[in-house]
């Protein structure tokens, strides 16, 4: 999986928010009488594809309007979670810590800058989750998941 942030990274994705923006993913699907709160939510790493198109700060960096991310989590949110979709306490966690800005920088991933010497993987720990494995690295005291979602041309989400 690190292998893949770092494949996105040199394919022109970019880590949206720094720190990380908190991304959960929307639950696919829910049991008969499930409530989203109890339903499985993934964290991803949300990235971000950089064109020449992407609006640039004055010192040249690249952000995304803060409105754009909005967007998108309520079209993702809405398609996978139904017409509950805004009730969803990780959904308004995300629009929250949206709402304090304008502009979200569009940055390295952290991942990969956590490398302790050139040339070596940063470390990965494994941690169960309700129905899987999922591989995360190390960002100093911080466990970040290693899963990633890309928006760019299109919407990509992987794991």
């Amino acid at each position: 999986p690190v292998e893949w942030v770092r494949m996105f990274q040199h394919m022109g994705a970019r880590q949206v928010g720094k720190p990380a923006f908190p991304y959960v993913q929307a639950p696919l699907r829910l049991r008969d009488g499930q409530e989203l709160c109890e339903a499985e939510h993934a964290p991803f790493l949300l990235g971000m594809v950089v064109t020449k198109r992407t609006p640039r700060d004055e010192a040249g960096k690249p952000y995304v309007l803060a409105e754009t991310v909005r967007d998108f989590l309520t079209a993702y949110y809405k398609d996978c979670a139904g017409p509950k979709y805004a009730s969803d306490p990780y959904y308004q966690q995300m629009l929250a810590a949206l709402s304090l800005q304008e502009r979200v920088p569009l940055v390295d991933f952290d991942c990969l800058a956590a490398r302790p010497e050139p040339g070596k993987p940063p470390p990965l720990r494994m941690e169960r989750t309700a129905s899987c494995a999922v591989q995360q690295c190390e960002v100093g005291s911080e466990v970040r998941p290693v899963r990633v979602a890309v928006v760019g041309a299109g919407l990509a989400g992987l794991a």
